[in-house]
């Protein structure tokens, strides 16, 4: 019950507050509220020297962070022992095939097959898909998702069919 009224307050927020901020500057909502698409346009604003250092500055210290994080008191932790290897399963190797494949297809666009370059963006994905999958798997010593899930993976496979085919 208590979330419920939390997630219900903090909508009415989104919607209440900008409407009390109009009121208390306007009077009422804004000339052109709710047309759509918008009839003022505000120009790009100019180059903020200060800001930028300071993002300079922010990207900086987090890159000191992450570089030398010992400058920031983390002590360096003893190497974890060597996991068992397992080898690389099969889908790895389709998928790194297909993800081949269908990059060459989105560069080259070779004349005959031009038809097939406009579709290799969503066989890009599963080859890469199954690629990730399969490090992790030999990463996890033979757990992934496609190894303990193979359900799901059907069933996404079946619906991504479903939309080339009939969709």
């Amino acid at each position: 019950m208590k979330k419920r009224f939390f997630v219900a307050f903090i909508f009415g927020l989104v919607f209440f507050v900008p409407y009390l901020g109009s009121l208390l500057k306007w009077g009422k909502l804004p000339d052109g509220y709710g047309l759509f698409p918008s009839q003022f346009v505000a120009g790009k604003p100019g180059f903020n020297e200060t800001l930028f250092i300071i993002a300079a500055a922010f990207v900086l210290l987090l890159s000191l962070f992450l570089l030398f994080p010992q400058l920031f008191g983390f002590k360096k932790s003893p190497p974890p022992a060597t996991p068992e290897k397992v080898p690389l399963p099969k889908w790895f190797y389709a998928g790194l095939v297909l993800n081949g494949v269908s990059w060459l297809l989105m560069w080259l666009k070779p004349e005959p097959l031009i038809y097939l370059s406009y579709w290799s963006f969503t066989p890009l994905w599963w080859g890469f898909i199954l690629m990730l999958d399969g490090w992790v798997y030999s990463r996890n010593k033979g757990f992934s998702l496609i190894s303990s899930r193979t359900a799901l993976l059907k069933f996404v496979g079946g619906c991504f069919l479903y939309n080339v085919v009939y969709v």
